[in-house]
């Protein structure tokens, strides 16, 4: 929770290591889908940090799973969907040449 109110507040670079280890006990303790919710969360806060390329994998797989759970066509699929064309947006931004 701590997490999710540090990134509301634009705080993403501190919420980042309270996400990757929410992240770790999701892998060990929970389901694959829920894992997969961790790993969103994580791929959404790299991304407001900035760190695209890191955000791309996990937001993957997270797809992948959330995919193969509920479906293609499911709001949770299509809210990840979502979530990696501004992932693809943020990337192409940071390849644009300054205006200088």
């Amino acid at each position: 929770r701590k997490a999710t109110a540090l990134q509301a507040l634009g705080r993403a670079a501190e919420a980042e290591p309270l996400l990757r280890e929410a992240l770790a006990v999701h892998r060990t303790e929970s389901t694959a889908f829920e894992a997969a919710t961790a790993e969103t969360h994580l791929a959404s806060a790299l991304r407001e940090a900035g760190r695209v390329e890191a955000a791309a994998p996990l937001l993957h797989h997270a797809i992948d799973v959330t995919e193969a759970a509920l479906g293609e066509d499911h709001p949770g699929t299509v809210r990840l969907d979502r979530e990696a064309a501004r992932l693809v947006a943020a990337y192409a931004e940071g390849l644009e040449p300054d205006g200088d």
